[in-house]
This record gives C-alpha cells, structure tokens and sequence, in this order.
C-alpha cells in the first residue's frame, strides 16, 4: 500500500486539529446554550406551577377565613335571640353567606339545634360535615358519572362546624389561561386519585375514565414537589412541573409545556453552530492547501536527492531551496553524504567484526547447552515471567517427565512436587519460583513423586538471574537426588533415639533403685517412691491403685504430680470418684495383665 504524500499529510496536519477543536467546541458550546435553555424552559415551568398552587392556596385561605368570621358572627348574633327564633337566624344567615360565596349549599351543625342545610340537598338532611384531618382545607367529593366535579369547604369555631360546597368547576379560571408557558402549555389540578379536577386543555381518557399513570403525576401523588422531562397523560414528550397540595388532601397542579415546542430555541442554535463550523472548515481547508503547495516543491527536491543518496551517487547536488528549515536539511542531506563516503570502508570493517561476534557467540551458546544437557545435576531455568524453559535430562530423570514449557502454578501438579510431609508443594513453597520473585534459596529439600510412583528426595539451590542493567530475568535451580543420604541420616537419627531412649531408662532405674534402696522396703514407702520417681522422670502425674480386700474396688495408695496444684487436684479426683475393679479400663488391664495406652484424660486416672 502507497505511503500518503508529504503534501497529503500536510493537509491533513493542518486540517485534524482544526476539525477536532472544531467539532468539540461546537458540542460544548451547544451542549451549554442547550442546557441554559432547557433550565430556562423548566424555570418557567416551574414558575407557573409555583403561581397556580399560590393562587389556588389564596382563594382556599379567603374562603376559610371569611367562613370562619361568619361562624364567629352568627354564634353571637343569634345566641341574643330566643331558642324559638335561633334555628331561622342560624338559616338566615348561612343561605346569604351561601349566596353572597357563591356556593352550592351549606351545613352548619349547632349542638343545641342539630343540623341545618341551606341550598341544594347534600344527603341525609340530619348528616353534618365530617371534620378533616388536620392541614387539610377542603374536600373533594368522589366523581360522579356526567355530574360536576363538587368540593366542600369545613370550618369549625367552638362548638359550631360550617360546611360548604363549591363547584369545581370555580376553579377552572385559575388554570385555563397557560400565561408564559406557549401555545402548547398547560396547567390543571387532579385529586389523590389521578382524576382530574380541572378541565384539561386536550381530550383524553387518563384522568376522566381512569386514573393518570404517567410518571410524573404518580411522583407528585407521592407527596414529592419537583420538575422533569418525561410523557404526559397523552403520551407526548413535556416539561412538568407540579406541587403536592396537601390542603386538598393530596391533589397535584400540574403544569407543562411541549418539548417540541420548548426547545425550538435550541435547535435553531444547533443549526447555526453546524454551519459556523462547516465554514470554519472550509476555510482552514483552503488556507491549508495553499501552504501545502508551497512547501511541497522544496520537499519534492528533497526527495530526488534522497533518491540519488539511496542509489549510492553521493556526489549528486543537494537542493537547497524553501524555508530556513528545509534549507538546514539539505545542508544535512551533504553532511551525511561526505559521511557516508568516508565510513564505508569502517561499515565493512565493523561488518566482519559483527560477524566473527555472532560465531564467537554460537560457539558459546553451543557450548553452554552441551554443560546443561550432560551434567549430571538437575539443571532447571524459569524465565521472568515464571515459565520453565530448561529441564535437563538429569532433571527428567528425577521427575520422570519430560521437559515442557509451564508455568509456575502449574509445575506442582506436572511433575509431582511435595513437601518432605508429602503434602503437595505450593507455588509459593517451590524454590524454583521463590527465586524468580528475587530470593535465593539454598539447600531446600523437597519430594517429587515420578508417574510410576517412585517417590525421590531432591535437594538444590535456586538463585535468581538478572540483566546487566539490574532488571529481573528469570532464575536457575540445581537439584540433585539426595534419597540415600536422607535415609542414612533418617536411620542415624532413630538409632540416636533409641540410644538416647535407653540412657533415659537406665536413669529412671538407677534413680529408682536409689530410691528403692533408701525407703527401707515397706510396702507404702516402695509405692510412694516409685510414684514420685515416675512422675518426675517420666510423666508428668502418677498415680497408684491397689486391689481392695473384697475384690470389688482399686483404692488409691499412691499420687504425685510435678505441680503440687495438679496434684491436690488429683488426689481430690481419686478420693471423690472410686474405682470399680470389674468396669472401665482398669478391669481390662487387670484381666489381661497388659499395659495400655490410654489418654491422660481426668476421668481415666
């Protein structure tokens, strides 16, 4: 495949960084704009859901406080008139407040009276306003099939309780007009159900035949105050804002506005960065292509004489044209080639002189492998990174195996190494491997058990290697079998146990005899002094049980113990708890007249 030109490359020099900065101010520069308009659109959005809840708090808060001064004011009026005359005040004045606040009807409960309604009949004529749960206003009543939407407002004062209805559709003029939300805006108030309360400014059936279950709504609903991009009730992308009205008892304003609308703004600035930058580009294309042309032609001179060096005509002229820069490498391109005229004969010197080092060094290396494959130690080398790259045929005979490229996790397992316990040696047990992590290890002994289960014992010293700079290169291990050796040293060593064994029990009866001897044969001192002679040469607590009279029971005649502690509490063991001579391990030995071995156990003393 051709190499691009020096003027293709120039160009492309020129014009990659351009179109990279180009390209990522553009994003960040529109990625910026686009979130500073979209937060601008949901500050609006918010804004006019903020100004719904207030105007809606407002009108709720008139209403009560103006029902509250009627309660206030009709409770001292009419307590002035007689009883006969009380329930027609108490009417008189609630049906002109009705009037007057444009409700639907009004129940006013007085404890002496009952239940009086004005206005349209509200159910059972004796039924009074149920009291609302505190930090609620107002009360919207379920919807019913085809009729409007009804909300009754409850006020008590002393022993007086006030309830009026209002239609909802009163509150229609506080949302129906989206202020600065656009064509495409919308503000609407829904109950604790996802109905609405309100008329929406689009048709649909979520929130008129069934509750709506879009996201935002079910957030708010929630109990939640926030802001988001996500589908409406219809489906269509919007920014919505809305505020949890806990003075309804748990209804949501809801305001939005299109997407497609709210980020017209944004598209337009997209548009217009991509054309800045396609000019950008063009530009820099154009202004790049010139400046390419007129270096090329230096660099193109450049070229022949390179061609002309390269064919081996070192006298042929250098072009010396172009800029400051180009004129100093054509000042080189001569430099180099009176160099190369003068150093020919030393490459060929330096050319033999290679070559007589690369024999010197084969020789070498042939010599090294002929070391390696014929000494009779186990020669093993690991490389840096832990893999085995030489295993001599002294070291297949002693593994049994022959030489593969492994790693170290992996040489237990191959060629059957173990510890001088016969566990299986460990990675990090492995000399070899210890040595390539940089420890030298010397005279380790392991086992390696060889495929037809001839089990040796190795011996060997690993070190690491490294280069002449210090770096790591890998390590080497020399191994021999020291089975026989191990074996002898084994044999010396029991036969020095035995020895030392036998010094122990001739003391024992020296010492016994002594003691013996000094106890003046009575069958209490004989015990006594055997008891504390073993316990102190031998174990480390002894005691002694005779055969009573009757045969049935082993009483104690003899304790000791090296501690006076462990024998206090010894003797207290053996005085408390008697000895059957027909159960246990004593009846046994007895029987059979044989020592046992048993565990020193309080309960087998």
């Amino acid at each position: 495949m051709r190499s691009p030109s020096f003027r293709s490359l120039f160009l492309l020099l020129m014009v990659t960084p351009v179109l990279v900065a180009t390209a990522v101010l553009g994003w960040l520069s529109y990625r910026a704009a686009h979130e500073v308009l979209v937060q601008d659109a949901i500050r609006a959005v918010k804004i006019s859901s903020q100004a719904r809840e207030q105007l809606l708090i407002t009108r709720l808060f008139r209403q009560r406080e103006r029902a509250q001064g009627l309660l206030a004011l009709v409770d001292k009026e009419c307590a002035g008139v007689p009883v006969a005359g009380q329930r027609e005040c108490f009417q008189r004045a609630m049906d002109d407040f009705r009037i007057t606040e444009g409700a639907l009807s009004a129940r006013l409960v007085v404890p002496a009276l009952g239940v009086m309604t004005v206005g349209e009949p509200t159910g059972a004529p004796d039924q009074g306003p149920r009291r609302l749960p505190p930090g609620q206003w107002v009360r919207f009543e379920p919807r019913r099939e085809g009729g409007p939407r009804v909300y009754e407002l409850v006020v008590d004062s002393g022993p007086l309780r006030l309830g009026l209805r209002f239609s909802a559709s009163a509150l229609d003029k506080l949302f129906l007009n989206p202020y600065g939300l656009g064509a495409s805006g919308e503000t609407f108030l829904a109950d604790s159900q996802g109905f609405f309360i309100t008329r929406p400014k689009y048709p649909s059936h979520s929130g008129d035949s069934h509750s709506i279950d879009a996201r935002p709504m079910l957030t708010c609903l929630s109990g939640q105050d926030a802001a988001m991009l996500a589908p409406d009730y219809r489906g269509v992308p919007v920014i919505h804002s809305f505020r949890y009205i806990e003075e309804i008892g748990g209804g949501c304003i809801m305001a939005h506005i299109d997407q497609d609308e709210a980020f017209v703004p944004a598209r337009r600035l997209g548009r217009r960065v991509v054309e800045v930058s396609v000019a950008l580009v063009l530009v820099t294309v154009a202004l790049s292509f010139l400046f390419a042309r007129r270096l090329s032609l230096p660099v193109f001179g450049l070229i022949r004489s390179t061609s002309a060096l390269r064919a081996g005509d070192f006298d042929a002229p250098v072009a010396s044209g172009g800029p400051r820069e180009l004129r100093t490498l054509a000042l080189a391109f001569s430099d180099m080639a009176r160099s190369l005229r003068e150093s020919s004969a030393e490459r060929a010197r330096l050319l033999a002189r290679e070559t007589e080092a690369r024999e010197d060094a084969e020789a070498q290396r042939s010599l090294l492998r002929l070391i390696i494959e014929q000494s009779g130690e186990g020669i093993l080398m690991a490389d840096a990174r832990g893999v085995l790259r030489v295993f001599n045929p002294a070291a297949e005979r002693y593994h049994g195996v022959p030489a593969r490229e492994l790693e170290s996790s992996e040489w237990g397992r191959a060629y059957g190494l173990l510890s001088l316990d016969g566990e299986p040696l460990s990675e990090a047990q492995t000399p070899l491997a210890r040595a390539v992590r940089g420890e030298t290890v010397v005279n380790a002994r392991w086992l390696v058990r060889a495929p037809d289960g001839v089990t040796r014992t190795l011996e060997g010293t690993a070190s690491p290697l490294r280069h002449v700079d210090g770096t790591p290169a890998g390590a080497v291990l020399i191994a021999h079998d020291v089975t026989e050796q191990q074996a002898a040293e084994a044999e010396r060593e029991r036969l020095l146990r035995e020895v030392d064994a036998e010094r122990a029990r001739l003391l024992v009866l020296s010492e016994l005899s002594r003691a013996l001897a000094e106890s003046r044969l009575s069958l209490t001192s004989i015990l006594d002094t055997t008891c504390r002679q073993l316990a102190q040469r031998v174990g480390d607590v002894c005691s002694l049980r005779l055969v009573s009279a009757d045969g049935q029971w082993l009483e104690a005649r003899a304790v000791h113990a090296r501690s006076a502690d462990v024998e206090a509490r010894a003797r207290v063991l053996l005085d408390s708890q008697p000895q059957s001579a027909r159960t246990g391990i004593s009846s046994v030995v007895l029987a059979s007249g044989s020592p046992r071995m048993i565990s020193p156990s309080p309960r087998t003393i």
